[in-house]
């Protein structure tokens, strides 16, 4: 039963419905207490999982605290070479980049990236993700050239690995048109926003809370064109996305303006 829900909340957190991933998560996690125990290694995975819906929800100081608790029955179980314990690392890399520790992030997602390149190899999917985490590091940064190139990088590799419509691709395609606003590569941005928009579309459903991120994302660059009727038209179809969806409770909408502010 508690394995059951972890994986539902799993469907649940892919689907944008946050509520009830939250809710299977932690039913999840209570049972397993109760069966084996508060210091059982059976609850790493849904710790983690239920830490990645609140990073997916800016609720990074939640997350880490899950997040640390999971690494911890990970590395007693395991060690520092498994691969398990290096995607808890990526995961709690992100957190401590959500509250603005930067350097301990890179720490983190360096240990994650040298533990998955060894395990997984050098173009595996794994690899990828910690890349585009290092990415979004670096645009944090303010190293957008080094940001780029690490999202170009990722990219290439899960197209290799996944194909070109992969629903991988959103979020990294995502940050790479941010990136190229930020460095005033307007017409780049708007490719490949586009391009992310149209994954999300037909891998995550018209209504996901991420498409509604992309749409506030894509809306940017019509609006820094002057364009505002366009900007406008994408941003109402964003906000009625939120009204309907679990986001209007959980989800912050990120705006490419916020990056460059660095916020």
């Amino acid at each position: 039963m508690s394995t059951t829900l972890n994986n539902l909340g799993k469907v649940y957190q892919y689907l944008g419905r946050y509520v009830d991933a939250e809710t299977a998560y932690r039913r999840a996690i209570g049972l397993m207490e109760t069966q084996f125990g508060p210091s059982h290694v059976v609850l790493a995975k849904p710790l983690a999982n239920l830490g990645s819906l609140y990073v997916e929800n800016g609720k990074y100081g939640q997350a880490e605290s899950l997040q640390r608790r999971s690494l911890e029955l990970r590395m007693a179980e395991s060690g520092p070479g498994d691969p398990d314990v290096a995607k808890v690392l990526q995961d709690l890399g992100t957190s401590c980049l959500g509250q603005g520790r930067l350097d301990e992030a890179a720490a983190l997602y360096g240990k994650a990236l040298a533990s998955f390149e060894k395990s997984r190899g050098l173009r595996s999917r794994e690899t990828a993700l910690v890349l585009h985490a290092l990415g979004v590091l670096r645009s944090k940064m303010g190293q957008q050239l080094e940001a780029t190139a690490l999202l170009g990088r990722t990219i290439k590799i899960l197209e290799d690995t996944a194909g070109l419509d992969h629903s991988d691709l959103v979020r990294p395609l995502s940050n790479l048109g941010r990136v190229y606003f930020i460095r005033d590569r307007f017409a780049d941005a708007d490719v490949v926003l586009r391009r992310a928009m149209a994954i999300a579309e037909s891998t995550m459903g018209l209504e996901h809370p991420f498409l509604a991120q992309l749409l506030s994302s894509e809306a940017a660059v019509p609006r820094k064109l002057k364009r505002r009727a366009k900007a406008d038209e994408l941003d109402k179809r964003a906000r009625a996305i939120l009204s309907r969806s679990d986001a209007a409770a959980m989800q912050r909408t990120v705006h490419v303006a916020d990056l460059s502010a660095g916020r």
